[in-house]
């Protein structure tokens, strides 16, 4: 539906089943999933299960064989444990399609890790850091400026803090905010220079 809609970069997230397979889904409490009673099912079991009772649900593979279908897609990983095992495992099955996957970090480590894998666009997200660090704009350009970044990526809500976005843009690298729904909304956040902004509408 997205990308029917026209939208070509598509963040999506990602989780391990019991058996250490990648699957799309955010976490295993989702109301989509409430037969699974929070334990993580085999990625058998996952596959067989579907989404609200209408849509199927998506592995890795699944994600990697729509790509190659469709040759201008980029995903943005949202990985919310075993990050560096998941680049690993694109670095290593999928390498045709690594300038494809827009890696999102969460640590210093995972950025190092994610250059060492040859990923061209790493995105730094903010959020697992500690508030201090997310604060800290001269850290965060400082690092901009010594490491190859993407973007950097932070929760909406830091841009009412006075001159923090006008702080920001001195890393000189786009800047996105998550999660904002409302145009109106969206638009405040472009004019104060933010660069994109993860949204759960498919419409432009």
């Amino acid at each position: 539906n997205a990308y029917d809609k026209g939208n070509r970069y598509i963040e999506l997230d990602f989780n391990f089943t019991s058996d250490f397979k990648p699957v799309c889904i955010h976490d295993w409490n989702h109301l989509a999933y409430s037969d699974f009673n929070g334990k993580r099912p085999t990625r058998d079991e996952f596959s067989k299960n579907s989404v609200y009772g209408m849509f199927d649900s998506l592995t890795l593979e699944d994600v990697v064989e729509y790509m190659r279908e469709h040759e201008d897609l980029y995903i943005i990983t949202d990985v919310k444990d075993l990050n560096i095992h998941f680049m690993g495992i694109i670095q290593r099955e999928f390498p045709d399609l690594r300038k494809r996957f827009i890696v999102q970090v969460y640590s210093e480590l995972e950025y190092d890790f994610a250059r060492r894998m040859k990923f061209d666009k790493i995105i730094f997200s903010l959020y697992k850091l500690d508030w201090r660090k997310q604060y800290d704009t001269d850290y965060l350009v400082s690092f901009a400026k010594d490491h190859k970044l993407y973007a950097y990526t932070f929760n909406a809500t830091l841009c009412e803090n006075d001159n923090y976005v006008e702080n920001m843009l001195q890393c000189g690298i786009p800047l996105f905010v998550h999660t904002v729904n409302d145009k109106a909304e969206q638009q405040k956040y472009f004019d104060m220079g933010i660069s994109g902004i993860y949204t759960d509408n498919t419409k432009h």
